[in-house]
């Protein structure tokens, strides 16, 4: 370990730290995610895996979105987590990729970036006096500096400080804020959020399930293979998958949120798996020690519409649309989008596949 690998991970803290008030924002509980990190680190130790387990915003968005009632969403990603843990233990996540189609797997991908886009702008919208700020000054500086990092480090602090301007002139912000729970100690707060949710499971859950499981095995293999590239690894799709879905299920199971693989800067470091075990560990003490949680009080809802735009329209978009159209049909990767976009990522696949049936019919393939 060097004193390099530890600065990354302390910068890359700082995303993961965004992703925690975005799960806050969308009602779910902090201090089981703090075992999903460790679970996380441990894995990784074990498997050599460069790739950490984190937040990651779309699919905190899209299981925030999917339903309002904990108990469903708690039994999505329990769902989602045991359909993404299986398909790594049997060596099936590359399989399935190449059996639907680069298209289909890369147009469900562009689908998310415009789901994410949509999202951020109704976020925004909730006081465009701090969302449109945020928005513009994340987009600036996502371009400046090619960093994601650095744009939520910016645009979310600027849209905290308009709202404290704001209420001090006296016209108070009508941004809503972040609900946050509040504890007399600390052990009092482990009592109240390491309850079991117990799961339920109707046609909601079932089709939500699905749906997270597309996004997870997408993300676990797309942003994956981009830390493989960075960091100049190879391998372990089938481990990340495992080690995903047993953090997935450590901290839903509580009430916390999902947890999956975010393409990260301790990839670049000169040991990037001992800088992204440094990274999670590192984010289980700031979860577990109720940082978030006062960090959280202070920033407005609209002000995580800037970088959620930035990942949906810059990150997420616009590669995976090209690269998908350079892969397929173009009336296959549309619909995929477009019902992915408007709906969910497993009716997106499910669209996509039956177009691609049908025009295979046709002979139009």
């Amino acid at each position: 370990m060097t004193l390099q690998d530890l600065w990354i991970a302390l910068v890359a803290l700082l995303d993961v730290i965004s992703g925690a008030i975005l799960a806050v924002s969308f009602g779910y509980l902090l201090l089981p995610s703090a075992l999903g990190f460790v679970v996380g680190g441990i894995g990784n130790l074990i498997t050599g895996l460069v790739t950490p387990i984190s937040f990651q915003q779309e699919n905190i968005v899209l299981s925030g979105e999917l339903s309002d009632d904990q108990r469903q969403r708690v039994s999505m990603i329990l769902g989602a987590a045991l359909l993404t843990g299986l398909l790594g233990v049997f060596g099936l996540p590359q399989m399935i990729v190449e059996g639907i189609g680069q298209e289909i797997f890369l147009g469900m991908l562009a689908g998310v970036g415009l789901y994410l886009t949509k999202v951020g702008f109704e976020l925004a919208k909730d006081d465009w006096i701090i969302g449109l700020p945020c928005i513009v000054v994340a987009l600036i500086v996502q371009f400046w500096t090619d960093n994601l990092v650095w744009a939520v480090t910016v645009s979310v602090p600027l849209g905290v400080i308009i709202k404290l301007i704001k209420d001090r002139a006296g016209a108070k912000s009508a941004a809503l804020e972040i609900k946050v729970p509040v504890y007399n100690s600390w052990w009092e707060g482990v009592r109240a959020e390491f309850q079991v949710v117990k799961p339920v499971v109707n046609l909601p859950v079932i089709v939500g399930s699905l749906a997270l499981a597309t996004l997870t095995l997408g993300g676990n293999i797309a942003y994956h293979a981009v830390n493989l590239d960075i960091s100049g690894t190879s391998g372990g799709y089938n481990e990340v998958n495992i080690i995903s879905g047993v953090a997935d299920f450590a901290s839903s199971l509580f009430g916390g949120t999902a947890m999956e693989v975010i393409v990260t800067a301790t990839s670049v470091a000169p040991n990037p798996m001992v800088s992204g075990v440094l990274l999670m560990l590192g984010a289980a003490i700031v979860i577990a020690t109720g940082l978030v949680y006062k960090l959280a009080r202070y920033v407005p809802i609209s002000a995580m519409g800037g970088y959620l735009i930035v990942i949906g329209a810059v990150l997420v978009l616009p590669f995976n649309a090209m690269d998908a159209f350079a892969a397929g049909n173009p009336f296959v990767v549309a619909i995929t989008m477009g019902t992915t976009a408007s709906t969910n990522p497993f009716y997106g696949l499910v669209a996509g596949l039956l177009t691609k049936l049908v025009l295979g019919w046709f002979g139009a393939l």
